[in-house]
């Protein structure tokens, strides 16, 4: 004997929405480097495009904004499509209705670098190595800047993402410096060349932080 299973409305209208969500798929767009937060020269909108089967839509919104909008005008849709690069795969989750995540929408977030300790404390590295290591790192940054002018929260993100992070850098370096030089299986050579290392890795990574923050300031002087 068959069971009968009897539906609900709630039951009726959460397997449609499930079913539509499922058809349905929702692409986000890549904020340009160094606008992942807002500022001069940069778009401070976010665009989510929704495909439907043949039907697209786009929205927009600023991070602190609630609710997605629909733009609806066609120079405004147009202007979307010509200009804003959406990523090749759809999110994992719906967006559309989602609320905005809760953490601090000014910070961040990096990678680590990815250094062999072993080659670094035996100065294995080649300089060509260390450079590619530098560029395949992600800093994490903090855009919550202070001040009421341009000229103010331009200072104020050096102090935070360039000043404070060197510090950090080379009290890294000292303390592995220090290290290896009381490290009583390395002969004279092998310090040198590790403190080397840890010397060039030092200044790769200063120059890379200030690289972005001129990148992010340019033209504002």
């Amino acid at each position: 004997m068959k069971k009968i299973v009897r539906l609900t409305e709630s039951d009726l209208i959460r397997i449609v929405k499930r079913v539509l969500n499922e058809d349905t798929k929702e692409y986000m767009n890549t904020p340009k480097a160094g606008c992942e937060t807002y500022k001069k020269g940069c778009d401070p909108y976010r665009y989510l495009k929704v495909v439907d089967g043949t039907n697209i839509k786009y929205y927009f919104k600023k991070d602190q904004d609630q609710t997605w909008t629909q733009a609806k005008n066609s120079d405004a849709i147009l202007a979307i499509q010509n200009s804003i690069k959406f990523n090749a795969n759809p999110e994992t989750q719906p967006k559309l209705n989602s609320q905005p995540v809760s953490q601090d929408k000014f910070k961040v977030s990096g990678n680590k670098m990815d250094i062999d300790n072993n080659k670094i404390i035996n100065g294995t590295y080649k300089p060509k190595e260390l450079i590619s290591i530098v560029n395949g790192w992600k800093p994490s940054y903090d855009f919550n800047l202070k001040g009421n002018t341009e000229n103010d929260r331009k200072s104020d993100d050096w102090k935070k993402n360039v000043d404070k992070k060197n510090n950090v850098i080379y009290d890294w370096r000292n303390k592995m410096i220090n290290k290896i030089e009381s490290n009583p299986n390395l002969t004279p050579n092998k310090k040198k060349d590790a403190t080397d290392n840890i010397v060039y890795l030092t200044q790769l990574t200063a120059d890379k932080l200030e690289k972005d923050y001129q990148e992010r300031w340019k033209g504002i002087t």
